[in-house]
């Protein structure tokens, strides 16, 4: 029991300090921020997130005093994976900010793509009835009026649908359709488009794969995934593979 008592003491303690060193000294003022060197990476995945238990800042204080500071969530600005490109972030501190760090975010799977949006389309699956049922969720993100959807529905395995589709349908919200290819046992190339709406999405919206009989075992992918708006400024937008 006094081994336990001791521990939670400890945990307490070790918690306080933490939080301790998030907030500036009290009677003191942060001069300079400066991140310490390898804290953050010069590049970064698409959807990457970031570790905190490596990022670090020195902090100046008027009286001379050094201190190292482990950053949180709020301290870092201007990171952002959702999107490719060249990009800057600092650190902020007590009212000072470090100088800026250069970073990139890439698409590994398809470097000649460029990720352009934040929306984001993803799954999950069940079985009912034997019938195996791809729940397909899309993200519109920072999209609006997205006229149309196209995927690559790609099992590592069979996904054990007919080769004329018998066994094939889909759930889809008012006004939408759809056209479904059969490229091969693994892979269904399926485009949802916006057919009797004036307006395409600009809200968050769920579509359903049922497949008789399929094969619930195989590791799945939304692969190859683009979604095109409508209007004035129709784009072709591409969105990074899902795999659960």
């Amino acid at each position: 029991m006094k081994k336990k008592i001791i521990a939670i003491l400890f945990l307490i303690v070790f918690v306080m300090l933490i939080f301790a060193g998030c907030r500036p000294r009290k009677g003191l003022t942060v001069v300079q921020v400066v991140i310490k060197p390898n804290s953050f990476k010069e590049s970064y995945e698409v959807d990457e997130q970031l570790n905190f238990a490596s990022i670090f800042i020195l902090i100046t204080y008027d009286n001379g005093e050094n201190v190292y500071v482990q950053c949180d969530n709020t301290m870092v600005k201007g990171f952002d994976t959702l999107t490719t490109g060249e990009k800057q972030l600092y650190v902020e501190y007590g009212g000072v900010k470090s100088e800026s760090f250069d970073y990139e975010v890439f698409y590994s799977i398809d470097n000649s793509k460029k990720i352009l949006t934040s929306a984001r389309l993803e799954y999950t699956k069940g079985v009912n009835n034997e019938i195996l049922g791809y729940g397909i969720t899309y993200y519109c993100g920072d999209l609006i009026n997205v006229n149309a959807i196209m995927f690559s529905l790609y099992g590592e395995q069979s996904l054990s649908v007919n080769n004329d589709l018998s066994n094939l349908s889909l759930e889809l919200p008012t006004g939408w359709s759809y056209y479904v290819e059969y490229i091969s046992e693994q892979t269904l190339r399926i485009l949802l488009y916006n057919k009797d709406n004036e307006v395409g999405l600009s809200t968050n919206a769920s579509f359903i794969v049922s497949i008789n009989k399929g094969n619930s075992e195989a590791v799945t992918w939304l692969k190859d995934i683009e979604v095109s708006t409508i209007g004035d400024n129709a784009t072709k937008y591409y969105i990074p593979d899902y795999m659960r």
